[in-house]
């Protein structure tokens, strides 16, 4: 629905949802929004909205997708039942661009603590394939290759911890995170780093990854809402040093370290911190990490959420 959506399709959506008969409609992304609004309009059927984004800059934003957003938010009084958003930091961008803030729930992402937990094994497979050994301080970053993770930030901290810990390697893996990306290579090379990094491009056994190090790092620079990265290094007791984008500090609370975003002196020197608490206080603060997602971010809290929401909805 992001692409054109003509009449005929309008129209065509319109006939199957007619006859499914839905109780409510769910919708996600700008566009399907505001199509899924005027569908569930028409046919007199409750719609529930869900915002996922932050950062609405039109520096990093297409045009057209800040025409929907400014469509959405005047008819956001009539639209839909209710706005669902997944962090309070899309509800506050959200609502400052004119959504109708009594529509608005946050419910944020959870995440499957039967899938993410800690699994010595995994961690000791992905160190054997990399040829570290358990004594070596790993520092991990997961995210594909965007201007909105601002690796180069990362890179640039890395290097300052580099020439106080000159053993630490740097794992870092996601779409377009390989030696073939020529300015990931140029960030690294400048930063001094070469020998001491890792780039593993997309992996599928994220379990394993974040089991590998010792400590997880996210250098978001903007745009993000809830970072799933952060929750899933979380469940599996890494602790973990963010950027304070998105609601990246709120997952975190005191379970690792905040910094500002394009910050690389205050990250280095996060990092550099939690590698000087210590193994057994960094062991400690994971353990805490992990506790915090059961309590408040696991799949079962927030599918629960939902059905509440929807069988609110649905009675009304």
């Amino acid at each position: 629905m992001e692409g054109f959506f003509g009449f005929s399709e309008f129209f065509r959506l319109l006939r199957i949802v007619k006859n499914y008969k839905p109780d409510a409609i769910q919708t996600w992304m700008y566009h399907s929004d505001l199509i899924g609004g005027l569908v569930g309009k028409l046919l007199k059927v409750p719609v529930i909205w869900n915002i996922r984004q932050s950062n609405l800059n039109p520096k990093y934003n297409k045009k057209t997708t800040i025409w929907i957003v400014k469509i959405c938010a005047k008819f956001s009084k009539v639209l839909p039942k209710k706005i669902i958003c997944c962090s309070y930091a899309s509800k506050d961008v959200h609502s400052k661009l004119g959504y109708d803030e009594n529509k608005m729930v946050v419910i944020p992402n959870g995440f499957d603590l039967n899938v993410f937990l800690p699994d010595r094994r995994g961690g000791e497979k992905v160190r054997r394939e990399l040829g570290l050994n358990d004594k070596t301080i790993v520092i991990g970053f997961a995210a594909r290759f965007d201007p909105q993770k601002d690796h180069k930030n990362f890179f640039e901290a890395a290097k300052i911890l580099h020439k106080v810990y000159p053993n630490v390697r740097f794992l870092l893996c996601g779409d377009g995170i390989s030696w073939d990306n020529k300015k990931l290579r140029e960030w690294i090379e400048k930063s001094g780093i070469k020998k001491a990094t890792h780039l593993l491009g997309r992996r599928d056994d994220m379990k394993n990854i974040y089991n590998s190090i010792d400590i997880f790092c996210c250098s978001s620079s903007y745009g993000e809402g809830f970072p799933n990265v952060i929750g899933e290094a979380m469940a599996c007791e890494v602790p973990c040093v963010v950027t304070n984008v998105g609601d990246s500090a709120i997952i975190v609370k005191d379970t690792g370290f905040v910094v500002p975003p394009k910050n690389p002196e205050a990250l280095g020197g996060a990092i550099i911190k939690m590698i000087e608490v210590g193994e057994e206080k960094r062991r400690e603060m994971g353990k805490r990490a992990r506790d915090r997602i059961k309590e408040n971010y696991s799949i079962k809290k927030i599918i629960n959420n939902y059905e509440q929401l929807y069988k609110k909805i649905c009675v009304e």
